[in-house]
């Protein structure tokens, strides 16, 4: 009998945070703790190394304490339209473009279990922008 485990993708990112300090330094060492934000998404060989790194910089991007800060629209996150991620309007996007354009060449390549957006496409009415629960996101208008 075999068993499967399969990680859950906090815990992979907690992984990959704890190899970069430990590898790079942790503090306290006297040696220098490893940005995670440095990483050259071609270096990356698998989904199981992309998927935590792209959540984090997701992440990173979105964060958010009011409304006003939301406004940069993610392409490719959805099928389009007001589905699309919502990032911050200050956020530099190119880190997570680079990762978006690796996830696509290692889908490409046959990886399984590369991040993916799923999303339904009924692209429903905004009113800008929102900061909900700390993320960026489209400001829904509800329908009464």
């Amino acid at each position: 009998m075999s068993y499967t485990v399969r990680l859950s993708p906090v815990y992979k990112l907690v992984t990959v945070l704890f190899l970069t300090c430990c590898v790079g330094g942790c503090p306290g060492s006297g040696s220098s703790v490893t940005d995670p934000r440095i990483v050259d998404p071609q270096s990356i060989k698998s989904c199981a190394e992309l998927v935590p790194i792209l959540d984090q910089e997701l992440m990173l991007i979105q964060q958010c304490t009011t409304a006003a800060e939301c406004g940069q629209v993610l392409s490719y996150t959805s099928c389009g339209c007001t589905r699309n991620l919502v990032a911050r309007l200050d956020a530099d996007l190119s880190l997570f473009d680079a990762l978006m354009a690796r996830n696509l060449q290692l889908a490409r390549g046959g990886q399984e279990d590369c991040r993916s957006f799923v999303t339904t496409c009924d692209c429903p009415l905004a009113d800008g922008f929102a900061c909900v629960a700390g993320r960026c996101t489209w400001n829904y208008v509800m329908w009464l």
